[in-house]
């Protein structure tokens, strides 16, 4: 069943009375922390989630941005950094990534180890380019248009990409769309550069918590080699694919994502 996110409004940035486990839920490209509404539902007693907006994203997407700060993906996962420190947590959080979001997560992991138990990787990839021994999916030239287009035609730019993320055109694609067109505009240009053309590939194998590789069998944006290549490149890692299309697991599909998450942190 797909999930309606147009019929969502925000959500609170903790959830949950508070277990042994701890979950802290990071975002993807354009999106806010309400993107884990149907999945936080399903969980909601069993963790305390703690829900978090990238800057530039979000109610505050205006105010909390700054260029100078965030506008690389080391200064990002910086402030998820920031974040997951300032959510006081008693033990270890699980962090719990979605596309991009997955490589903030892992870069966190790598700087404070000591504040990382486990992740969980929704349609991961740590390189969306195809390169020389690794095929990601598209070619330089290709996503140099991608970026074009949001440049000189935004509107269709979101719904295109909001289509391939989300599987096609179903009520997420347009909660996608519009979700796209919220980011501050300094930041969503910065933020697309970085994550199109990441190449986190090298950082992979420094991650040493155990891992859940989470991705769907039929991703636009990420091939199935990708799926492969994580989970072996990642030394703790348990690969999972799940039988659905899109990239976007989490929205379409948050019961599968939910059952998941259950079994891996249990």
């Amino acid at each position: 069943m797909v999930a309606s996110p147009l019929r969502w409004t925000d959500i609170p940035a903790t959830l949950g009375a508070g277990s042994a486990s701890s979950l802290l839920y990071v975002h993807g490209f354009g999106c806010s922390r309400i993107v884990w509404n149907a999945v936080t539902d399903h969980l909601r007693d069993a963790y305390r989630h703690v829900l978090v907006d990238l800057p530039g994203h979000g109610l505050e997407a205006s105010n909390s941005y700054c260029r100078e700060r965030h506008a690389t993906l080391s200064g990002m996962a910086r402030a998820v950094e920031d974040m997951l420190a300032a959510a006081s947590l008693d033990q270890p959080a699980v962090l719990v990534g979605h596309s991009i979001g997955c490589n903030l997560a892992w870069r966190v992991a790598l700087a404070r180890p000591d504040r990382v138990a486990k992740l969980v990787l929704i349609n991961p990839s740590p390189c969306f380019m195809n390169l020389e021994g690794y095929s990601g999916g598209f070619g330089a030239s290709d996503l140099e248009r991608l970026l074009d287009l949001m440049v000189h035609n935004p509107l269709a730019w979101s719904a295109s990409l909001a289509d391939l993320v989300a599987g096609g055109k179903n009520p997420t694609s347009a909660w996608l769309a519009q979700s796209f067109c919220s980011v501050e505009p300094e930041c969503l240009h910065a933020f697309a550069r970085e994550t199109f053309f990441v190449d986190d590939r090298d950082l992979l194998p420094r991650v040493q918590q155990p891992c859940l590789v989470l991705s769907s069998a039929r991703d636009s944006l990420v091939p199935p080699a990708v799926h492969d290549f994580m989970v072996a490149a990642l030394p703790r890692a348990v690969g999972e694919i799940l039988d659905i299309a899109g990239h976007a697991a989490h929205l379409t599909h948050p019961t599968l994502v939910a059952e998941s998450l259950r079994r891996f942190v249990a």
